[in-house]
């Protein structure tokens, strides 16, 4: 996905602080397994939002959506995929 475009529709601000954003956050954490269980919505907009450099470093950060819930984007995003190619 477009760093730049998720930044921008932030406002280039941190989900969290609304300070200047200067990093991506995977929500749901970027393991092996979460790729290979969700492998487009990990890396999707759904789950990386813009965070404070500051903040990216410290405690806590915002809570992960549940596995339920990532199992209902990645569905979707793989029903878009196909649904494009007919």
């Amino acid at each position: 996905m477009d760093k730049e475009r998720i930044f921008k529709a932030y406002g280039n601000r941190c989900a969290v602080t609304s300070d200047e954003a200067h990093d991506l956050h995977h929500v749901k954490a970027r393991t092996k397994i979460n790729v290979k269980r969700w492998p487009l919505f990990i890396d999707s907009p759904f789950n990386l939002i813009p965070i404070n450099h500051g903040y990216h470093m410290n405690k806590p950060l915002p809570k992960a959506p549940s596995d339920l819930v990532c199992d209902l984007y990645e569905e979707w995003l793989i029903k878009l995929l196909i649904d494009n190619k007919t």
